[in-house]
């Protein structure tokens, strides 16, 4: 009996399941350095002066990865893994008209954009 206790413990930790949850694990952990690193900085430039702190248009703060998560008055904001599911991409890609952000200012630059996309996904 002692001598299979080893390899039950290599079939365990080898297990799919186990595999796909270092998986996720991973991507959470690689989604929360972008955000801190790189798409906060943009949402902080581009967005925050109408969604964030005492101004909340729509319902939607972007100051946080949390607040963004938690999404505003038109739902979710972000469907992680999904981009084209995302208000929040399609708003700042331009994908429909009547929801493009900033408002009457130009796009975001690209690489800011594909940034929140990558993001995302």
């Amino acid at each position: 009996m002692p001598r299979i206790f080893p390899v039950l413990i290599l079939a365990a930790l080898a297990h799919p399941a186990l595999a796909e949850d270092r998986g996720h694990a991973a991507r959470m952990a690689a989604s929360q350095k972008l955000f801190s690193s790189t798409v906060r900085g943009i949402l902080k430039e581009h967005c925050v002066r109408c969604h964030g702190g005492d101004k909340t248009k729509s319902g939607l703060n972007l100051v946080t990865r949390e607040a963004v998560l938690r999404g505003g008055d038109q739902g979710v904001a972000i469907v992680p893994g999904k981009p084209g599911e995302s208000l929040l991409y399609r708003a700042v890609a331009h994908l429909e008209e009547e929801l493009a952000m900033p408002p009457k200012k130009p796009q975001l630059p690209a690489d800011a954009i594909a940034t929140i996309e990558e993001w995302i996904a």
